[in-house]
């Protein structure tokens, strides 16, 4: 869906009533499988469905290897950074559902800031400077802090790249500074 569609939704109940209710989005399920991570949003009436599919990546052996617990605050994250492209809907709230238990302080921080930033080229085209994202509660979680032991693997670094100049730019500084090794890119 075109983001000028998604950032010019209104609740017509509401709107007809004159009156303004307030809105809110909601991770409203997840789901795992060996290879794929399926996540299901909902605002207002409107519901949407991603999922990602991860060939080289073995969920339940990596849930043997390094607990289902830090493995389900790997995947909150995903979601969480993945519902963002669904608040540009402007809702006035925003439920974390059944992965709600690692909305700790540190998160709320970390997640506020990156969407009040990254979200900046956003807000100015659509006229919309005073939107800095959903409240949400936070909990005091059960996130561990503590560390999970890895093995080196084939791969030196992980190289996120959205297909833009700033990918590009990120990959020849990683270049330039000796990290030609293997990588793989996202």
């Amino acid at each position: 869906m075109p983001a000028s569609i998604c950032s010019s939704y209104t609740n017509t109940r509401a709107a007809e009533q004159g009156k303004h209710s307030v809105t809110e989005l909601s991770l409203s399920s997840w789901s795992r499988g060996r290879h794929q991570l399926a996540f299901t949003y909902s605002f207002d009436d409107l519901f949407f469905s991603t999922t990602f599919w991860y060939e080289g990546a073995d969920f339940y052996e990596l849930e043997e290897r390094y607990g289902v617990e830090f493995m389900r605050q790997l995947y909150f994250h995903i979601a969480a950074f993945d519902i963002n492209k669904v608040a540009s809907l402007r809702p006035d709230t925003l439920s974390w559902g059944p992965l709600a238990d690692y909305t700790t302080p540190e998160f709320a921080s970390l997640w506020k800031t990156i969407f009040k930033n990254v979200w900046a080229q956003w807000r100015d085209e659509n006229d919309d400077q005073e939107y800095f994202g959903p409240s949400f509660e936070v909990s005091q979680g059960s996130a561990s802090d503590s560390p999970v032991a890895t093995e080196q693997g084939e791969v030196d670094v992980l190289a996120f790249c959205g297909g833009g100049k700033d990918s590009l730019v990120a990959m020849k500084l990683l270049e330039g500074a000796g990290g030609g090794g293997p990588h793989l890119t996202l």
